[in-house]
Parts: C-alpha cells; sequence; structure tokens
C-alpha cells in the first residue's frame, strides 16, 4: 500500500494532462492542412500548442527532429518530478528510448544524421571525448552496443530498464512486465503490417495505454501507459510534420 500511495500525487498529475492529449477529431481536423504553414496554424489553436510553438513553416526536418526530441525529453523529465522518488531513474531511462533506432544505425558504422548535429543531448554519442563526462555508467553501455546484425539493442534498453525498478507488489510488477508484453506484440504487429495499417495498429496500442491508465491510477504501469501515449502522439507529430516539410508544396530545395 505504501508503494501505492506514493503515485497519488502523480495520478492526480497524469489525469490533468490526459485531458490536453490529442484525440482523434484533433488530428482529423489538422489532416486536411496541405502545407506545413497551415498544418501549424491550425495546431496553435488546438490541443498541440504547446506541442508546435518552437516550430515555424521555415524548419527544416532536422529542425523538427531536434525539437521534437527535445520535446519528448523534457515531458519524460517533467512526469519523472511527479513520481516518487525511487521511481525517477525508471522513468528517465525513457529518455533513451526513441534513442535505439539511432544506436543501432551509429553501430553499423553508418554517418550520423544531420539532425544529430547540434542537439545539446544527443549529440554527445558522437562526441566521443565528452561521453564519460556527460554520461551515466549505464548509458555509456547502451553506446558501448556494436552487434547490430544480430542482436537488437532493444533488449539490451529493457534489461537495464528493469535494472532500475525499485521494490514493488507482486502484482504492480506483474502489470508492468504485462504493459512490455503489450508494447513487443505491438512491435511485432507493426513490423509485418501493411504502410496503411500502421495507424490503425497504433491507435490499438493507444486505447489499450489509455484502459491500463484508468484500471490502475496509481500504480507505476499507470506512469508508463501515459507517457506511452505521449510517445505516440509525438510519433504521429513526427510524422505529419516531416510528411509536409519535406513532400508538401512549400517543401525545401
Amino acid at each position: 500500500m505504501i508503494q501505492v500511495a506514493g503515485f497519488g500525487y502523480a495520478q492526480a498529475r497524469l489525469q490533468a494532462r490526459l485531458t490536453t492529449l490529442p484525440a482523434d477529431p484533433d488530428w482529423e481536423r489538422l489532416a486536411a492542412a496541405r502545407t506545413l504553414s497551415g498544418f501549424l496554424e491550425d495546431a496553435r489553436t488546438g490541443t498541440l500548442a504547446d506541442w508546435v510553438k518552437g516550430i515555424s513553416a521555415q524548419s527544416r526536418a532536422h529542425d523538427l527532429e531536434r525539437g521534437l526530441r527535445r520535446l519528448a525529453r523534457e515531458r519524460i523529465e517533467k512526469v519523472a518530478g511527479w513520481v516518487p522518488e525511487p521511481w525517477r531513474p525508471a522513468v528517465l531511462w525513457l529518455v533513451w528510448l526513441s534513442c535505439l533506432p539511432l544506436i543501432e544505425h551509429l553501430a553499423r558504422g553508418d554517418l550520423p544524421p544531420e539532425w544529430l548535429v547540434g542537439d545539446e543531448v544527443l549529440g554527445r554519442l558522437v562526441e566521443s571525448p565528452n561521453r564519460t563526462r556527460a554520461l551515466d555508467a549505464d548509458v555509456l553501455e547502451l553506446l558501448a552496443w556494436h552487434d547490430a546484425r544480430s542482436c537488437p539493442v532493444g533488449p539490451h534498453w529493457r534489461r537495464l530498464w528493469i535494472a532500475r525498478w525499485p521494490w514493488m507488489a507482486s502484482g504492480s510488477r506483474a502489470r508492468l512486465e504485462a504493459l512490455i508484453v503489450l508494447v513487443e506484440r505491438h512491435l511485432e504487429t507493426f513490423r509485418a503490417a501493411r504502410p496503411e495499417q500502421t495507424w490503425e495498429i497504433r491507435r490499438l496500442l493507444r486505447e489499450r495505454l489509455r484502459l491500463e491508465l484508468h484500471r490502475h491510477p496509481v500504480e507505476p504501469a499507470a506512469v508508463f501507459s501515459y507517457l506511452g501515449l505521449v510517445l505516440l502522439d509525438l510519433e504521429r507529430l513526427r510524422g505529419e510534420l516531416l510528411r509536409r516539410a519535406l513532400f508538401g508544396p512549400e517543401a525545401h530545395d
């Protein structure tokens, strides 16, 4: 009971923020915008206003990548401030979740993407002299992973995440483990899906995460379910913005 009671403050904050996340009608309204400037103009009048306030119609693809990843970090760090102190390392470890494809990319010896240069946090991935000073030991262990072809980095990240979980009741742990299974099954389905099926698959995951949050609101799983919703919405926003920035009528040469 002590462990669950410690999430009361986080639960109140999550419930308040949950109502501000974009819903299907918001995305349907924005879908009508053909240009990046039109999308941003409409987005600034709705639930995405805070998410696009640092973006302009002149933003290039690498600006969008940096900005959205920075936004994801900020959201994760804010939630980490709401949870009981023993849980903060586990929440903050989610900052590196979106970096896993990038780590695999770099491990293959491929050139860093343009957006990586200048990123105040992720730029450290390619600044070897500064790594030991700027990153903790587990992050360095994650970055030291090399066998991209035969061993995905995801299980390695997950092992380090689970190691950050503090003690919890068996039921709470079972719900977190079930959340891992849910996301892994989603990824398996997503990778095998046709392009026209992908948004529906994301929508189903979003519904499951929202249900989990409502069923167990003062549990650790609720916190990670909420952050899953946020990251799914940021992923969708990234797709909408990049599609218009790269291929829309205003696309830069």
